[in-house]
């Protein structure tokens, strides 16, 4: 019996050394699975955009910097064509609502004196300078009319800019310079810039003074009655690049070095005036579009004789058979406003006989 309970108690202490070197395996195992692995294990696998310290690398590739600044001038390109397009369109929306205000002077003068205002009056006035009174500038057309009669010796009045008679997209018309044609005690002034000319006809050579405004010494003011072609369908007043003293073709006023003035010239006029070795250089910088007061085609008119955004020409010095056409900033057009008061845009591409159409008042 002490034999069996011996190998007894030795197989207890046997299971108990067993299970006790059992439990430490386990736990040495479970130690060696969790143990950390040695430093330049983690330095041999780590990201190669990671430093010693674990830091992100802050400095920009030579190919990154280009790519970003090329993304940043696009983008700043998209903004101001956005912004210049934008500008552009409200700019071209007050030129429009600048020619309504015209027609709404133009509608009362014909319906005090029963005509449209002559292009030239007595004192060679512009039409711009009978719509005073119905554009509430009345105490403007006093003091012009007064300095003309005493001579007063000072800057004249008519130096005065009209908003009214403005387009804001002509930065042109606030050039300032000097000339020698508008001399005054002693001192030079480059009489203020103005945008809307009014139509005068097809050709004086070949037609006469068949547009809306002609001079008094052609015959009376032109009468609603007198616009057999319709009004809706005869343009009165258009715009135009003031000259700024600049050599654009637009904006300067030549003269053609050959005359061509017989009626059945007109054409082959038209033709020199859009080419540019038939120009006397440099041309007059500073006439087109100024004064506002002056009668004369170069400063208060247009015509048909040639489509819009092309130069200005006498015909080899002679201002009444010259070729006025309009122009303006808008980007291929420009504003119309006819006889009837309202107002439309004409392309640069339009034909040269719908365009003298147009200039028309009875069918010429």
């Amino acid at each position: 019996m002490a034999t069996i309970v011996f190998g007894a108690r030795n197989a207890v202490t046997v299971l108990a050394a067993t299970t006790s070197c059992s439990a430490a395996a386990k736990q040495h195992s479970a130690a060696k699975n969790h143990r950390t692995p040695p430093y330049f294990v983690l330095t041999q696998n780590k990201p190669p955009h990671l430093s010693r310290a674990g830091h992100s690398r802050s400095a920009f590739s030579l190919i990154e910097l280009s790519i970003t600044l090329a993304i940043i001038g696009l983008l700043a390109t998209l903004v101001l064509t956005a912004t210049q397009a934008a500008r552009e369109s409200a700019n071209r929306t007050s030129c429009q609502s600048n020619l309504h205000q015209i027609a709404v002077a133009l509608s009362l003068h014909e319906d005090v004196h029963g005509t449209f205002p002559a292009s030239g009056d007595e004192q060679g006035f512009s039409f711009h300078v009978a719509l005073l009174p119905f554009a509430e500038q009345t105490s403007l057309l006093q003091r012009i009319t007064r300095e003309m009669e005493f001579g007063l010796d000072q800057p004249p009045s008519w130096l005065s800019t009209v908003p009214m008679f403005c387009c804001p997209s002509d930065a042109g018309i606030e050039i300032k310079g000097f000339s020698s044609d508008s001399s005054h005690s002693g001192q030079t002034y480059v009489a203020p810039g103005h945008s809307y000319h009014g139509n005068f006809g097809t050709g004086v050579q070949k037609f006469g003074h068949n547009g809306i405004f002609r001079p008094r010494s052609a015959g009376p003011a032109v009468s609603h009655g007198m616009v057999t072609d319709g009004l809706s369908h005869t343009a009165a007043v258009s715009e135009a690049l003031v000259g700024d003293g600049s050599q654009d073709p637009v904006r300067n006023l030549y003269a053609t070095k050959v005359g061509l003035g017989a009626p059945s010239e007109l054409d082959l006029f038209a033709a020199s005036c859009v080419d540019p070795s038939s120009w006397e250089l440099p041309g007059d910088p500073l006439r087109r579009g100024r004064s506002w007061t002056d009668g004369n085609p170069a400063s208060t008119l247009y015509n048909h004789v040639i489509t819009p955004n092309n130069a200005a020409c006498t015909n080899a010095g002679f201002v009444q058979i010259g070729a006025y056409p309009p122009s303006s900033n808008h980007g291929g057009m420009v504003n119309l406003l006819y006889a009837d008061g309202h107002v439309t845009t004409v392309s640069d591409g339009i034909g040269i006989t719908a365009w003298r159409a147009l200039g028309s008042r009875d069918g010429d």
